[in-house]
């Protein structure tokens, strides 16, 4: 973003292009980010989800061997 300041200080007319550019990239790099941390956010929900079936089966199991 120091760059897109010094640009602005350029002249804001003369450098309308240039800052767009940073700041599409800027944009394509957050939404890398995104789609990463979605990702992540995927793989843990389904972990998660075999451990909560694994502590049902096994509250299952004991409940069974109680009766």
């Amino acid at each position: 973003m120091q760059k897109y300041v010094a640009l602005f200080q350029q002249g804001e007319a003369e450098t309308l292009e240039a800052r767009k550019e940073l700041i599409s990239e800027q944009r394509n790099l957050l939404k890398a980010r995104i789609e990463e941390i979605k990702k992540t956010l995927d793989r843990l929900d389904h972990k998660i989800a075999i451990f909560d079936q694994a502590i049902i089966e096994k509250e299952i199991t004991s409940k069974k061997a109680k009766d």
